[in-house]
C-alpha cells in the first residue's frame, strides 16, 4: 500500500511538473514586434535591408519581427503620422531622415527614450556615432532617435575636365578649391574651356533637391563663424546680408548649370560624362562604379572662405521606438536596434547598399577593399577639418521653403528672410 502511495505521489508530482513547464512556455511564447519601412521598392539596397530584416527574425527566435514595407519612406511616415493622430504607432518605425514624425509622437507620449538602455550598456553606446548625440540629444538627456546610417557628403568631380581646362596643381593634377573665391575661378576657368571647345557639357546639373540639401548649406557654413553657427543650428541671429549672399552665390552657379527635373536626372548626367561637378553624398558611389569613365570620378570637401575644408558628417532622423507598456516588447525593439547597429550588420549595409555606416567602430580600409569609390569618399569626407548636420536635422521645414521660395524666383520679402 505503501508503495503505491508513494508511486501515486511522484506521478502527481510529474505531472505537476509538466503542466508548470507548459504554462511557462506559453507565457513565453515569441513576441510580435511591428516595423514599418520605406525599403519595399524593387531597388537592389531595398533588396538587401529587407533581407537584413528577415535575418533578424532567423537570429532572435522568441521575437518575430512584422515587416511592413512601403514603397519609400516618405509614404511610410506618413502612414505612421497618420496612425499617430488616431493614437496608434507602430513598434519600430524607420524614418530614414524625415525627422517631423519624431516631434509628434514626442509630443504624444508614445515615443520611447532609449537613453536609459544606452547608458546601461557601454558596448552598445560604443557603436553609436558621436553625432547620433551631438544632433539628436535633447537638453533634458533624452534620445529619441538612431539611424543605422550617417549622411556623409562632400561632392564628386570629374578630374579630366579640370585638367583639360588647366585647373591643376603644381604636378599637372587637377586641383581642388579651398577657398569659394578659387572656386568661383574653377567655374571660370573651365566654363572658358568648354566655350573654347565647344564641347557638350555644363559644369552643374542642378536640380532643387541638390540645392537644398547639399549646396545651400555647406555655402553658408564656409562663410565664417557667423554662418556656421547657424548651419549647426545654434540659434545665432543669422543676418539678412550673409542669408543673401549665400542665396546669391547659389544664384550664380545656376548660370553655369542645366536645370535638372530631378536627382536621377542630375546623376545621370554625370554618370554620361555631361557635367564636371556632381552635389551629393557618398552613397552615389554604387551608382557612378557603373560609369565607363568612373576613373575620372573622385570626391572633394566643400571649401570655405577661411581655406578650411567643410563636409557632411551627419545623423538624420533614423529608428524611432514606440513606448511601451509590455516589458518583453520594449527588449524585443531595443534588441532590433542593437541588432541594426552591430558589425555584421553595419558592414552589409556599407558594403551592399554603399551607405556610410552609423557604428563608428568599423574599418573603412574592409570597404575601400570591397568599393573603392565609396571608401575614397569616406575617407575624403571624415577628414574635413569642419563637420557640419544635413539643413533637415537642424532647421524647420517652415526656414527650408522660404529659402525654396527665393531660389524658385518668387516674392522675397525681408521679413521672411529675418523670421
Amino acid at each position: 500500500m505503501k508503495r503505491k502511495l508513494s508511486i501515486f505521489v511522484v506521478t502527481i508530482a510529474g505531472t505537476m511538473f509538466l503542466l508548470s513547464g507548459c504554462q511557462k512556455e506559453e507565457t513565453e511564447e515569441p513576441i510580435e514586434i511591428t516595423l514599418m519601412h520605406g525599403w519595399g521598392g524593387t531597388l537592389k539596397n531595398g533588396k538587401v535591408m529587407q533581407e537584413i530584416y528577415r535575418d533578424f527574425s532567423k537570429e532572435n527566435p522568441d521575437i518575430i519581427l512584422k515587416s511592413v514595407p512601403y514603397a519609400n519612406n516618405n509614404i511610410a511616415v506618413k502612414e505612421a503620422n497618420d496612425m499617430l493622430a488616431v493614437g496608434e504607432v507602430p513598434d519600430i518605425l524607420c524614418t530614414n531622415g524625415a525627422s517631423y514624425y519624431i516631434d509628434n509622437a514626442v509630443k504624444c507620449g508614445r515615443v520611447m527614450d532609449l537613453m536609459p538602455y544606452i547608458e546601461e550598456d557601454s558596448k552598445w553606446k560604443s557603436e553609436i556615432h558621436p553625432s547620433v548625440f551631438e544632433t539628436w540629444e535633447t537638453e533634458e538627456g533624452h534620445l529619441y532617435t538612431i539611424p543605422d546610417v550617417l549622411e556623409v557628403a562632400g561632392y564628386w568631380f570629374n578630374e579630366e575636365y579640370l585638367k583639360n581646362a588647366g585647373f591643376v596643381d603644381e604636378t599637372g593634377e587637377a586641383r581642388v578649391p579651398r577657398t569659394w573665391t578659387e572656386f568661383f575661378e574653377m567655374t571660370e576657368t573651365v566654363q572658358k574651356w568648354i566655350q573654347e571647345t565647344g564641347s557638350d557639357v555644363s559644369i552643374f546639373t542642378l536640380d532643387e533637391v541638390l540645392v537644398i540639401e547639399f549646396l545651400f548649406m555647406a555655402r553658408m557654413a564656409g562663410e565664417g563663424e557667423e554662418g556656421l553657427a547657424a548651419a549647426r543650428g545654434s540659434g545665432a541671429d543669422l543676418s539678412d546680408e550673409l542669408l543673401q549672399k549665400t542665396l546669391e552665390d547659389i544664384r550664380r552657379m545656376g548660370k553655369y548649370s542645366i536645370k535638372a527635373p530631378n536627382v536621377e536626372n542630375s546623376r545621370q548626367c554625370f554618370i554620361d560624362g555631361k557635367s564636371v561637378i556632381y552635389f551629393n553624398g557618398v552613397w552615389e558611389a554604387e551608382a557612378l562604379e557603373e560609369s565607363p569613365v568612373q576613373e575620372q570620378f573622385h570626391y572633394a570637401n566643400y571649401p570655405t572662405d577661411s581655406g578650411k575644408s567643410l563636409s557632411y558628417v551627419s545623423a538624420s532622423a533614423g529608428y524611432v521606438l514606440a513606448k511601451q507598456e509590455d516589458a518583453r516588447k520594449a527588449e524585443a525593439s531595443i534588441r532590433f536596434l542593437k541588432y541594426m547597429l552591430s558589425d555584421d550588420v553595419q558592414k552589409k549595409i556599407a558594403v551592399e547598399t554603399g551607405q556610410a555606416p552609423s557604428n563608428p567602430n568599423i574599418d573603412k580600409q574592409e570597404i575601400m577593399a570591397s568599393s573603392p569609390l565609396l571608401g575614397e569618399a569616406i575617407d575624403t569626407a571624415y577628414r574635413a577639418d569642419i563637420q557640419i548636420a544635413t539643413i533637415r536635422s537642424v532647421w524647420k521645414d517652415e526656414q527650408i521653403n522660404t529659402i525654396i521660395g527665393y531660389l524658385n524666383h518668387e516674392l522675397w520679402k525681408s521679413e521672411d528672410a529675418q523670421e
